[in-house]
């Protein structure tokens, strides 16, 4: 997160760029008292974000398409093979299909346009084994909530009044309940990928599976994108055993494998196409996935 803040994707080329000393950036962190970085790294991705809002909120509708924000969540599991430290715990890691030790942070992002401007927005560290009261560690999922709901009401309070927000997250964030509170609270669109594993009652009484929809072999009613080329999309509408009714979106580009992506059904589907989806590999290393429009 803090690289980023000045146009950098990793802390070395933040300090080659600046001239500073490698180390620089860990010192300065280290000086702060514990989770005042995190505070004061919101502060700077909210002042952004308000910034960025005050630039185009004047501009045309058409313009303002072009500057959509997409907001990303993301969870990380960052490896550590020396001794326990309070924030090194057991977590499972998607990277390596097992259980590591690691510190597990959950990422908050906002993708702007087509992927360009990536602005973080938010971070938090879940603790393995807290103590005292309210012992037992916040879920992911928890987290996801309360860093989102936060971070619309600090905008709200600063006097922005934004769309209704498109979420995006990889399959580890898809909840049901989650979804539910993004579309009544906020009144938005959480769409999250889905697994091959997942199951489907289609509307036309076919039964199938996740891997069915991502299958290149498989004959689905895909259209042509009219803002991206070389996009193709399916819209089909589905009953859920965990979701309910749902909306899939199947997204095939050429030399990328087709993903599938969901959302509770009587959502307004704006619809996207990843670059790269917002995995707990992809979404750090290039500090943001990369969207583009496919209507």
């Amino acid at each position: 997160m803090f690289p980023t803040l000045f146009g950098c994707i990793n802390t070395y080329e933040l300090t080659r760029t600046r001239g500073w000393d490698k180390n620089l950036p860990a010192r300065l962190l280290g000086a702060l008292p514990k989770r005042s970085w995190l505070k004061r790294l919101r502060k700077l991705g909210q002042e952004v974000l308000r910034s960025l809002w005050q630039h185009i909120e004047a501009m045309s509708a058409a313009t303002r398409s072009r500057w959509q924000w997409t907001w990303v969540l993301d969870d990380s599991v960052f490896r550590r093979d020396g001794g326990k430290l309070e924030l090194v715990g057991t977590w499972w890691s998607g990277q390596h299909k097992r259980v590591v030790d690691g510190i597990d942070g959950v990422l908050l992002l906002v993708v702007i346009g087509d992927g360009k401007l990536v602005v973080p927005v938010d971070f938090a560290v879940r603790r393995p084994n807290p103590t005292g009261p309210g012992a037992r560690c916040r879920s992911k999922l928890g987290w996801a909530q309360v860093m989102l709901d936060a971070s619309l009401a600090a905008l709200h309070r600063h006097g922005l009044t934004l769309p209704a927000p498109l979420v995006v997250a990889d399959s580890w964030f898809s909840d049901s309940k989650l979804m539910a509170h993004v579309a009544d609270m906020h009144h938005g669109t959480f769409l999250v990928q889905g697994k091959a594993t997942y199951t489907f009652d289609l509307a036309d009484g076919r039964q199938v599976k996740g891997a069915d929809l991502v299958d290149e072999d498989q004959d689905w009613p895909l259209r042509q994108s009219l803002n991206a080329r070389d996009c193709r999309y399916a819209r089909l509408q589905a009953t859920s055993p965990t979701y309910g009714a749902v909306t899939l979106l199947i997204v095939d580009k050429p030399r990328q494998k087709r993903l599938c992506w969901l959302s509770p059904l009587n959502t307004v589907l704006p619809g996207v196409t990843m670059d790269a989806a917002p995995t707990a590999q992809s979404v750090p290393a290039s500090a943001g996935a990369r969207l583009k429009g496919c209507p």
